[in-house]
C-alpha cells in the first residue's frame, strides 16, 4: 500500500482484484465499478478533498446507472463508496466512506438485512415520530400497534416484525 495519508487506484486493484470469480471488476480513470453477489459499488480512492471526490464519486455512479438501464431490464442500486487510508472519522452525507482495512468486507457482504429488533426499534420510532425529520408511521391501526406513548414505550416483543408487517398491513 502507499503510506497511510494516501491511497490510489493501484491500492484499490490490489484489493479488488483479491475478490472472489463471481466479483467483476470495472476501470474508469481512478474510479472502480464493482458488481457481485452483495450488490454494486462504485469506488474511488479517497483525497484531501472529500467534497470534490464525493461530487465526482457521486456523477460517475449516476452515469454508471444510466449506462446499465440501456442493457438490464432492472437496473441495481449502485453504492458510492469512497475508500479512505485509516479508520478516522471520516464522514459524508452523500457517500459512504469506508476504511479501506474494510472494504472487502464491505463487498463482500453488502447491505444487511434489517433484524427483527432493528426493526421493532424503527417501528417504535416512527410510531412515536421520533425521528428527525419527524416521519410518521402510516398503515397501521391502533389494535395492530399495540398501545403506544412516548413515556411508555412498548417492549420489542408486542411489535410487528418485518415477517408480520408483511402480511398485517391492510392492503389498498
Amino acid at each position: 500500500m502507499a503510506c497511510a495519508a494516501t491511497l490510489d487506484a493501484a491500492d484499490l486493484d490490489r484489493l479488488l482484484t483479491s475478490l472472489p470469480r463471481e466479483f467483476a471488476v470495472g476501470a474508469l480513470g481512478d474510479d472502480r465499478f464493482v458488481a457481485g453477489p452483495a450488490g454494486g459499488f462504485v469506488v474511488r480512492a479517497a483525497s484531501d478533498d472529500l467534497q470534490r471526490d464525493a461530487y465526482e464519486l457521486l456523477q460517475v455512479t449516476g452515469a454508471t446507472r444510466v449506462a446499465l438501464s440501456d442493457h438490464l431490464p432492472w437496473v441495481p442500486f449502485l453504492d458510492p463508496l469512497l475508500v479512505s487510508p485509516t479508520a478516522g472519522p471520516h464522514h459524508h452525507d452523500d457517500v459512504t466512506v469506508v476504511p479501506v482495512d474494510l472494504l472487502v468486507d464491505v463487498l463482500r457482504d453488502g447491505h444487511q438485512p434489517l433484524d427483527p429488533a432493528t426493526m421493532d426499534r424503527i417501528f417504535v420510532l416512527l410510531a412515536e415520530r421520533r425521528l428527525e425529520p419527524a416521519w410518521a408511521l402510516i398503515g397501521w391501526s391502533g389494535e395492530r400497534m399495540g398501545p403506544c406513548s412516548s413515556s411508555d414505550p412498548p417492549p420489542a416483543s408486542t411489535w410487528p416484525s418485518t415477517t408480520s408487517a408483511a402480511t398485517a398491513l391492510p392492503s389498498s
